[in-house]
């Protein structure tokens, strides 16, 4: 009886594992993708691929809505773009016909969203601002 449980456990726990879709967590989520993802986020640090960070000396926000549109705000000044989220990972903020980033999301929870650059050369740290 015990290596029924034990093989059932195994059997959850592997599952758990290969559904987590963000590197960095979290591993388990009541709440969809877009129901953490439509905040209002505050860039708190840039990390580097080589370990540095800064600290931005610019107040800046995302505020992604669930029609699609993002509000970039920087320093009090608001700019409206577009954005998409394909496979619960990769997100695209469109800022005109020709100017994009592409984003890989190595981690998404209710207070934390983790946005690496599609070169792999830095992660934009936000917190949520609620």
């Amino acid at each position: 009886m015990k290596t029924i449980i034990y093989g059932f456990l195994a059997t959850i726990l592997l599952v758990f594992n290969s559904c987590q879709p963000y590197e960095d967590g979290p591993k388990i989520s009541l709440r969809s993708v877009n129901g953490r993802l439509h905040q209002t986020w505050i860039l708190k640090k840039i990390v580097y691929s080589d370990g540095n960070e800064i600290i931005p000396s610019e107040d800046k926000s995302y505020e992604f809505k669930d029609n699609g549109q993002v509000i970039i705000s920087t320093d009090g000044l608001d700019e409206i773009y577009s954005y998409e989220l394909n496979d619960k990972t990769d997100l695209k903020i469109t800022y005109s016909q020709t100017s994009f980033d592409e984003f890989k999301i190595k981690r998404l929870s209710k207070t934390d969203l983790w946005l690496e650059d599609s070169s792999g050369l830095y992660e934009n740290r936000f917190i949520s601002k609620n």
